[in-house]
């Protein structure tokens, strides 16, 4: 599905942004880090909170701000495939509140039945 394909990449952008941030902040940890992939980096520095709790707030800062506007090229792929203004934005809001709360999920399940749910009723309303 085309949300999850988006979420991995808001997912990798987001790791991508705090890798650029380690370096100056947390040198240990950016090399402890330096072979985990971009799209997993956020629940890697999550894990490594317990070991590393200077993390906890470069962790909780910085991760609540990277998912902003992070699903505007998944929204302009919808508009671009003829959706409905309101339901691209329905669905974007939908997929990116999904990409927020997971960011820091090790192992995210897939697009919960609610959040499926979410998009496909914002798909069907006239």
């Amino acid at each position: 599905m085309a949300a999850e394909l988006a979420v991995e990449q808001a997912r990798a952008r987001a790791g991508a942004r705090l890798r650029g941030r380690l370096p100056d902040a947390h040198g240990d940890v950016y090399i402890e880090v330096r072979d985990v992939p971009n799209s997993m980096l956020s629940s890697t520095l999550a894990t490594l909170r317990a070991s590393h709790p200077e993390l906890c707030d470069f962790v909780e800062t910085q991760t609540a701000r990277l998912m902003v506007g992070s699903m505007e090229s998944f929204n302009r792929k919808l508009r671009a495939w003829g959706y409905d203004p309101a339901i691209a934005n329905a669905v974007t809001r939908a997929t990116e509140a999904y990409a927020q709360q997971t960011l820091l999920d090790s192992n995210p399940a897939p697009l919960s039945a609610a959040v499926l749910e979410e998009i496909l009723g914002a798909m069907a309303a006239p």
